[in-house]
């Protein structure tokens, strides 16, 4: 039996969480142990992975390279000298103690869950492991293009293997030289056309008339919040029955001194947090009686059962599992022409694509979608068919495996 060491940085509960737990479940346990080792406590990541047998546990001290769409500052972001300075400072650290982890495990093979673990990537080659390089998340340009130059540099000579989730990231990192595209994947057992939303709705304090919008991105930026609370505004003016719903909406915010301070302080240099700038226009505009924020729940299917669209208005490249779950449940999709996005959305067949960032053109794609529940009906079940084509579970992960197979073999 091999032993495979995955490295976790999610601190939520998201897609890089459940995407590694349905690769996990897949594995031929005769073969494959699973173990996980999680960069954060927080978000209950560690206790999902346990809860299904997989031994996981916190490693303190791993550190990470953050410069992707889910986290980094322009050079004029008043955090960006902050997050630099603790970036470059834990970087050797955080080679150390991957290094510490690799030998206290001893796996076989390592699968690094994020691009943004370049340290470990570091520490599993000088410890002379296979390892896996997971990319799941779009690398920015930046200013200057050094950081993405390191982390393109990290890829092409690190890694035995290199995933990617998608093709539009393969293309603008590597030029499509190394690494293969395996989509994530969909769980059909939990995300199907047969899940009763009627029982979520009445929960929520909904009618059968009402038109209920599902956002899954919580309050990030990148996922597009502003533009979506935007064409909410514009839309229920037009349709007094609209209702938005936002998962994740309310989340624990770090009672560190310094997040502490900031949220203080950056509000009255102009700069507020995302979250603050999203309450703040949700009250400006008194939005609260039909945009309902909800915490994390581990029933999103029920959410997607119980909503008429969902919408993924990423501002930045994202592939959005949110997406291809709404498609296995037969639910028309709203998201952005933008690289990932438009890879999941058959614009005019399985959703609506609109430019990025265009609350207008989202609040037009809303009402289309409302004035035509034929087209809409036919868009869900389009993507259905097309979900279960290119996210099916069994397919996708028996890819991975053999990506697996292969290294053991070459050795």
């Amino acid at each position: 039996m091999k032993r495979i060491l995955y490295i976790q940085h999610a601190n939520a509960m998201g897609g890089s969480a459940l995407s590694l737990l349905y690769l996990m479940q897949k594995l031929d346990r005769s073969k494959y142990l699973p173990v996980v080792a999680c960069v954060s406590q927080l978000g209950g990541v560690i206790e999902l992975y346990r809860s299904q047998g997989i031994e996981t546990f916190y490693w303190p001290g791993i550190a990470i390279f953050p410069h992707t769409t889910g986290g980094w500052y322009p050079i004029w972001n008043p955090r960006a000298l902050v997050q630099l300075a603790k970036t470059i400072s834990a970087f050797p650290s955080g080679v150390t103690t991957t290094r510490k982890l690799i030998q206290t495990v001893k796996p076989d093979l390592v699968h690094l869950n994020s691009v943004v673990l370049a340290p470990c990537a570091m520490g599993v080659n000088r410890e002379k492991i296979p390892f896996v390089w997971h990319v799941r998340e779009a690398v920015v340009p930046g200013h200057l293009g050094c950081r993405r130059a390191l982390i393109e540099h990290w890829l092409v000579s690190l890694p035995d293997e290199i995933i990617f989730i998608s093709s539009d990231e393969r293309h603008q990192l590597l030029n499509n030289k190394r690494g293969v595209v395996i989509p994530n994947f969909v769980d059909f057992d939990r995300f199907n056309q047969e899940v009763d939303g009627s029982h979520c709705r009445r929960e929520l304090g909904f009618n059968d008339s009402d038109y209920v919008v599902l956002f899954l991105g919580g309050l990030g930026e990148i996922k597009g919040i502003h533009p979506f609370l935007e064409a909410i505004r514009i839309e229920h003016d037009r349709n007094p029955r609209l209702h938005a719903v936002i998962a994740s909406g309310i989340s624990p915010q770090s009672t560190s001194w310094l997040a502490r301070t900031g949220r203080f302080i950056l509000p009255r240099m102009g700069n507020p947090t995302t979250r603050q700038r999203a309450m703040a226009f949700m009250q400006t505009h008194q939005m609260q009686a039909y945009v309902h924020l909800l915490p994390f729940r581990a029933d999103v299917e029920r959410l997607i059962a119980a909503c008429n669209v969902l919408v993924f208005p990423s501002v930045e490249p994202h592939f959005a599992r949110p997406v291809i779950e709404a498609g296995a449940m037969g639910k028309p999709v709203i998201g952005s022409r933008i690289g990932g996005v438009e890879e999941l959305v058959e614009d005019g067949t399985t959703g609506i694509l609109v430019p990025p960032g265009n609350a207008r053109s989202l609040a037009d794609a809303l009402h289309a979608l409302f004035v035509d529940p034929a087209m809409a009906l036919n868009m869900g079940c389009n993507g259905h068919r097309r979900a279960r084509l290119l996210y099916n579970a069994d397919i996708n992960a028996k890819e991975t495996i053999q990506i697996y197979d292969r290294i053991f073999n070459a050795k």
